[in-house]
């Protein structure tokens, strides 16, 4: 079933909003907006902007949001929305309005890529066709630590959110068992995004710079208290090795990365490929091609094997949640016809 669809990707600082044409089951994206969330009152506020300076008929909309999605409806937390699907379509005129973890929309995404939204970091076994039962996995460092995956059964494409980045850190080595401790002194409990994030690569960076492990020489403090992002600073450096502790702190970061991927691998077996999103890996590309990121994600002891089976690809197109948000739009679309 053909139909104008409506993509959004809500953030608690930046909102983005997009009509896809779906025809002949291919997505094709016409016109794109993007807002400050705290602009408004609410989202249904920022759409109806949307469409008053884009008006069209809308068919089916999907929301991708920070945070779990319960039952129709989601509490941001960092910003004072509550979302109701019920809600939406009201106020939108909209018979067919879905919200789900932003996780969730990137991994309905995934069908939609082609070779030119991925870098291929190595390269599996690909799955024999589009009705054999394949399971797909992402990991998503950015401002925080997100996990999805989704299951492929019978030719129908089903993703699913995780809050597997909120599970507990593991470390492997002597340095990572000093971080841990380290953090566990300042948090209590180390998940695994006080690690793999923003965030968390300035947390590795403050570790090797409050444990005397590596000098902070003086230009770098300087340009990193000047900053309005040091986490920018950190791994500029670091990929430039322009100061030997932001080499070293993206080194240990993708270390961790490259073993939580391996990681989610195993536990889902995803055949399909482990997907590196949000905003850190397409940044720091040249580190994750030639770091220890990969030498991380064999090390899988008897089950090393079993993951080279399996491809893990970094997502270059920032633009992937609006994908899978007008993704997930269209299957409502579908299912309802």
């Amino acid at each position: 079933m053909d139909g104008v669809l409506l993509a959004g990707d809500v953030g608690a600082t930046k909102t983005r909003l997009a009509l896809y044409r779906l025809k002949n089951r291919k997505l094709e994206e016409s016109v794109s907006e993007r807002y400050e969330s705290n602009s408004a009152q609410g989202l249904g506020e920022l759409v109806h902007r949307f469409l008053a300076a884009h008006p069209s008929k809308i068919d089916a909309a999907c929301f991708g949001l920070p945070g779990p999605v319960r039952h129709g409806t989601a509490k941001l937390t960092n910003i004072s929305w509550t979302l109701a699907e019920s809600e939406l379509a009201r106020q939108l005129g909209v018979a067919h309005v879905r919200l789900l973890n932003d996780l969730a929309v990137i991994a309905s995404a995934l069908p939609h890529l082609t070779e030119s939204d991925l870098v291929t970091l190595h390269r599996g076994k690909e799955p024999a066709g589009e009705f054999e039962d394949t399971v797909f996995t992402v990991v998503a460092p950015g401002t925080g630590l997100g996990e999805g995956f989704a299951v492929r059964s019978a030719g129908i494409f089903t993703p699913f959110p995780s809050q597997g980045g909120h599970a507990e850190f593991a470390p492997t080595d002597e340095l990572q068992t000093k971080l841990y401790n380290y953090l566990k002194a300042h948090y209590g409990r180390v998940s695994l995004e006080r690690v793999l994030s923003g965030p968390g690569l300035f947390n590795i960076y403050q570790f090797l710079r409050d444990e005397r492990l590596l000098p902070e020489p003086a230009e770098l403090r300087d340009e990193i208290s000047a900053a309005p992002d040091p986490v920018r600073i950190i791994s500029d450096c670091g990929l430039a090795d322009r100061h030997e502790i932001c080499a070293k702190s993206l080194d240990i970061f993708c270390s961790v990365l490259g073993t939580e991927a391996g990681d989610v691998m195993l536990r889902y077996l995803s055949y399909g490929g482990v997907f590196l999103g949000g905003g850190i890996p397409p940044r720091i590309l040249p580190k994750l091609q030639r770091g220890p990121l990969l030498s991380n994600y064999f090390n899988k002891g008897r089950m090393t094997e079993l993951v080279k089976d399996c491809s893990l690809h970094v997502i270059r197109d920032d633009r992937v949640a609006l994908l899978g948000a007008a993704a997930a739009a269209a299957s409502q679309l579908q299912s309802a016809a």
